[in-house]
């Protein structure tokens, strides 16, 4: 069980980096620059959709962080984990399938998915989980 715990942590500090690499966007793609060669509705959307994935990746870690062994005792917790497995596991597909993928950003979001799907198949009967 503690194993599963430390993964779902490290999977809390992965959306915690994710989330910072967003905030980190407006620089990195110099969207200034690149934003403004589109119409204002899209140049707005996506920053719209970025500071919704902020927003959702440090919430998402918080709750990944302090409460990982309630989220592996419950129904609704495994599905919320099973969701990130989801999430990064799709992600990892699109590194392939859109031009310019990464081999060392493939590799990320391999270790990603592996910290919230090992959990996963741990038994459920986990009435005392620790956090």
């Amino acid at each position: 069980m503690k194993k599963h715990v430390l993964f779902i942590r490290l999977g809390g500090v992965i959306n915690l980096l994710v989330g910072i690499l967003h905030v980190s966007f407006w620089s990195i793609f110099d969207w200034h620059d690149e934003l403004s060669k589109l119409s204002v509705d899209n140049s707005n959307i996506m920053q719209m959709l970025n500071l919704f994935l902020i927003v959702f990746f440090f919430y998402t870690a918080f709750v990944l962080l302090v409460m990982p062994g309630k989220l592996l005792s419950n129904n609704a917790g495994r599905a919320f984990i099973g969701m990130f497995a989801t999430l990064y596991l799709s992600r990892l597909a699109m590194e392939f399938y859109f031009p310019n993928g990464s081999i060392v950003f493939a590799t990320f979001l391999t270790v990603a998915a592996f910290f919230f799907v090992l959990p996963l198949f741990q038994t459920k009967n986990l009435s005392h989980a620790n956090q």
